[in-house]
């Protein structure tokens, strides 16, 4: 029952009824839609058509790069995109619907991670070993109806990146490549699609689609909260709604 819908009208008391359900938690911010920094999905869907599907997303961290690439999965193929936790690296496939030029299918490619902390040099290698098999096994089952997506292409080093470069660089034998990068690097000799720039008027949006169950005072409230986080941080609005999330487990529990 959402707070609107309850008896009690203090905002307060709202977060109180809502402890089983944290509206920050990791599920609810997973479903959020990309908000583009301008346009809407039709008009830059045509401008990655304009680039030959051939370009990177950039971002600072918490922008919602892996967000928005996912997504991208999802309307070009038709089919959800689910990642389970325990699995580090998922690839996804599926069939086009057919509108999108060459595109047969689309892969997306999530980099394993190699945390090098604490860890032996023969660990480390072995780590790096198995990412290049995990990188190399996608690659070796596209076609030229594949759009390749990347996430995590920073994990590689430059001549990993370089390599994945030129085997997608021909149309013959892919239909395209999207990566996520944080910034600009003159070894990706790719234009840029998307730049996801952070705002405290984007988050507050995000924060109202959270929302959107509870009053309005109470809205009003995590907005102002958010905002105060977002100016006195990195400007990572993952972190910021995090923060929220524990604001909000704390306010139940001292309300319960």
């Amino acid at each position: 029952m959402s707070a609107t819908a309850s008896h009690d009208t203090n905002p307060v008391r709202g977060a109180a009824d809502h402890s089983a359900e944290n509206p920050f938690v990791q599920q609810r911010l997973e479903s959020l839609l990309y908000q583009f920094p301008s346009g809407d999905w039709q008009s830059n869907l045509k401008s990655l058509a304009e680039l030959s599907y051939r370009a990177v997303i950039v971002g600072r961290y918490g922008t919602g790069k892996s967000t928005l690439v996912r997504e991208l999965l999802r309307r070009l193929s038709g089919e959800p995109v689910v990642r389970p936790v325990s699995e580090p690296n998922v690839t996804a496939r599926a069939k086009t619907l057919g509108e999108h030029g060459s595109i047969s299918s689309v892969v997306l490619l999530d980099v394993p991670r190699v945390d090098s902390r604490c860890w032996s040099v023969q660990r480390w290698w072995t780590a790096k070993r198995r990412q290049r098999r995990a990188v190399r096994g996608v690659l070796d089952g596209v076609d030229q109806g594949t759009l390749v997506l990347v996430d995590g292409i920073e994990r590689l080093n430059w001549w990993q990146r370089q390599w994945l470069v030129r085997r997608t660089a021909s149309p013959r034998k892919v239909a395209g490549l999207v990566v996520i990068v944080h910034h600009r690097h003159h070894c990706l000799p790719l234009p840029t699609w998307v730049q996801a720039v952070p705002s405290a008027e984007l988050l507050a949006r995000l924060i109202d689609e959270l929302l959107r169950d509870e009053t309005e005072p109470q809205r009003r409230r995590f907005q102002a909260q958010g905002r105060s986080l977002f100016a006195s941080s990195d400007q990572n609005l993952r972190t910021v709604l995090r923060q929220l999330y524990d604001q909000w487990q704390r306010l139940s529990m001292r309300n319960a």
